[in-house]
């Protein structure tokens, strides 16, 4: 406790860098309005579905790796992000990359402790430099919009 959270030590000064960490730590901590929010507060009455794809609820891992709508959009990023991941150690990425759970942990915060207890500490560093998970979020979220 008492600590500043990585994602806010790492978020810079700019606008667009604050925007993006305020991203990550809403998607962390389940207030980001994906539909399936919308839906729970709702009582049902508002749809879980997609509203950009509208056949799967939009959660998440459908939100960030899945919708068919959002593929052009995050490709790049999703293939710098393996390509890396593959250069460093391509078993244990085999894993995450393979375990959604996994995958979008590592997309919203490399510096978990579940990252560290999946052999994934050794990419930390650099997926932060790159800022790849950043990016990925960033032209989601403002394709969504």
């Amino acid at each position: 406790m008492n600590t500043v959270h990585n994602i806010c030590i790492n978020a810079g000064y700019n606008s667009i860098s604050i925007m993006k960490a305020s991203i990550k730590v809403k998607l962390l901590t389940g207030v980001y309005m994906l539909q399936t929010t919308r839906s729970k507060f709702s009582n049902k009455h508002i749809s879980a579905s997609c509203p950009l794809y509208g056949s799967e609820d939009e959660d998440k891992i459908h939100f960030i790796l899945k919708c068919p709508n959002l593929v052009s959009t995050r490709k790049y990023y999703i293939d710098e992000l393996k390509s890396m991941l593959y250069e460093i150690d391509h078993d244990v990425s085999v894993n995450i990359v393979n375990t959604d759970e996994l995958f979008i942990q590592l997309i919203l915060d490399v510096t978990s402790e579940s990252m560290h207890t999946n052999g994934i500490s050794v990419v930390n560093s650099t997926i932060q430099h790159r800022g790849i998970n950043e990016r990925i979020l960033f032209c989601i979220t403002q394709r969504k919009m």
